[in-house]
């Protein structure tokens, strides 16, 4: 079982086991029902990339998307690491108080995430990063999510030519929705696979950010179970 596999199960039983429901929640499935949760808070873990420790689970087929827009606050936080790779000011912030008022779609899940660098004894510059999510559907867009945020680590080490090194992934509310029992207990039963899956980005070190497309990366060694399972999404 992979590391991924296994923090996967152990935060759905978690959830299953010792989940309290929500209270007037905002989402709605298509039928118009409340969709209610059960869930944790407080999930923390950490996925060490150069062991290849990567955030996607092999219970079920993830779809992988790699794209990032080049918003300006990209090239602000390029331009920052350019200037002092050490200091520890190197965040997107998402969470605009101002924004929200002009508009009344979804507020951002993942909405803050750190980069930090450190040389190691062996000479070489790794760049950590640190995801924090407000809310989290574990079953639908956990591994999304997170691989999502690690191909912009790996783009942005690239861009300096320094190697990925740690992705610390800290969830405040990790739920699953109430129509998805089902499938979360048929998760926790199948047996993963025993190939550790890799995200490969294969452009030379140094290749400027914004030259980086989706079709550069590989997921390698992904064999993920099947059949695929399906949810009825909350919105």
């Amino acid at each position: 079982m992979t590391y991924a596999d296994k923090i996967f199960k152990q935060n759905i039983q978690n959830i299953l086991d010792n989940g309290v429901f929500s209270e007037n929640a905002r989402p709605k499935y298509k039928d118009g029902q409340t969709a209610n949760s059960k869930y944790v808070t407080g999930s923390f873990v950490t996925y060490d990339l150069q062991k290849g420790e990567f955030p996607i689970t092999t219970l079920r087929p993830i779809p992988i998307k790699s794209a990032v827009k080049k918003y300006n606050i990209i090239g602000k936080l390029l331009d920052g690491l350019a200037k002092n790779p050490w200091n520890r000011r190197n965040i997107i912030n998402l969470w605009q108080y101002e924004d929200f008022e002009e508009t009344e779609g979804l507020l951002p899940c993942a909405f803050q995430t750190m980069f930090d660098v450190r040389r190691e004894q062996d000479g070489e510059i790794y760049l950590d990063a640190t995801l924090i999510q407000r809310s989290n559907d574990m079953l639908v867009a956990h591994h999304i999510n997170a691989m999502q945020y690690v191909a912009l680590q790996m783009m942005i080490a690239k861009h300096f030519s320094w190697k990925v090194g740690k992705f610390f992934y800290f969830v405040n509310n990790l739920h699953i929705y109430d129509n998805q029992f089902e499938q979360a207990n048929e998760l926790v039963k199948r047996t993963a696979s025993d190939k550790e899956p890799r995200l490969v980005l294969n452009v030379p070190d140094g290749t400027n950010f914004f030259d980086i497309k989706p079709e550069d990366f590989e997921l390698v060694d992904y064999e993920p179970v099947k059949p695929q399972l399906k949810f009825d999404l909350a919105i």
